[in-house]
């Protein structure tokens, strides 16, 4: 029933983790599970907006949510569709130097990624992350596609 909603429902709710935790005890009660779980099992859904809004305390409750050991960077980039997602959603931010600008969001939640180049994280996942924007695209209103028609 949620389905259609769900990164946008589970997005608000876990980026209110701190200032609101009441929302998301009442929707993991509603589904019969722990926040922990409700926390790693909506992390492909939730870590792209995350990272956008530079939200690293509650990136770092998720990755405690996945494992006790388990950092930023690890669940940035795994699942693989994850990492899709956050690239898509950095990407088709505007800016005169998306590069830039995509990579400052990824090592500002996690020096790691200064490790390997904007190109070898592209490389990772082409076509997820094609799949993800072209999912991105037509879900924006008519007056802010963008025109392929030719």
């Amino acid at each position: 029933m949620l389905k259609p909603f769900w990164r946008s429902i589970a997005t608000s709710v876990v980026k209110d983790l701190h200032t609101r935790p009441q929302k998301i005890q009442q929707l993991s009660d509603l589904f019969g599970i722990s926040v922990n779980q409700f926390l790693h099992s909506t992390q492909p859904a939730t870590v792209p907006s995350l990272v956008l809004m530079k939200k690293k305390d509650v990136l770092q409750r998720i990755a405690f949510a996945c494992g006790p050991t388990k950092q930023i960077f690890d669940i940035c980039k795994q699942p693989p569709r994850t990492l899709a997602a956050t690239l898509a959603l950095l990407l088709q931010q505007q800016s005169s130097n998306i590069e830039e600008l995509t990579m400052e969001h990824l090592c500002e939640v996690a020096p790691e990624f200064r490790n390997f180049s904007l190109l070898e994280w592209l490389q990772i996942g082409v076509i997820p992350i094609t799949c993800e924007m072209l999912k991105a695209a037509s879900d924006r209103n008519e007056d802010k596609r963008p025109n392929v028609s030719g």
